[in-house]
């Protein structure tokens, strides 16, 4: 697979998540090499499990719509690749149905596992519209290994894996 195959799949996978199916998305990141994600909705997430369990919450917000990449550059050297892009959403619709204004730039880094591309690092701006929106009641989620900590970008109170909000210096509070 070539990396501009990988980037592709990440978009396929990414759109297949939004539509509530997260299977593509798990078969994409690496296992190998440790993984970290910069999301939309603020924090850094790190390892392939706070990663994916980040998707599968985001699978679990209901929303609908299509994200497509434009403007797509690409870069490569030995068992390294990054891809760069601006994302546009068409259709995108909330869990509750409101229409989102999706629009950001992002970077993928991708690695070399047993001669496959495999992404290591995704990172997406933060947009006021979504860094407001909060994807449904957080009440839905379990909170088991989470806790719950105040984010300084989204200015209140998220879940994180509990491995990560123990490494983060902020207020913390009881899930």
């Amino acid at each position: 697979m070539s990396a501009q195959l990988a980037h592709d799949a990440f978009h396929a996978a990414l759109n297949a998540t939004i539509a509530g199916d997260t299977g593509p998305m798990h078969a994409i990141w690496a296992m190998e090499h440790e993984v970290t994600k910069l999301g939309p909705f603020g924090g850094m997430l790190v390892g392939r499990r706070a990663v994916l369990g980040q998707f599968d919450a985001e699978a679990a917000m209901g929303m609908s719509g299509i994200i497509v990449p434009e403007d797509i550059h690409m870069g490569e050297g030995g068992d390294m690749a990054f891809s760069s892009c601006v994302e546009r959403g068409v259709g995108f619709r909330s869990g509750d149905g409101s229409p989102v204004d999706v629009h950001h730039r992002i970077t993928n880094v991708f690695m070399r596992e047993a001669g496959e591309w495999r992404i290591v690092h995704h990172h997406i701006d933060l947009t006021a519209e979504l860094r407001s929106w909060r994807g449904g009641s957080s009440g839905q989620h379990s909170t088991r290994g989470r806790i719950r900590t105040c984010d300084p970008w989204l200015r209140r109170p998220v879940l994180y894996p509990l491995s990560y909000a123990r490494s983060r210096g902020e207020c913390r509070h009881a899930a």
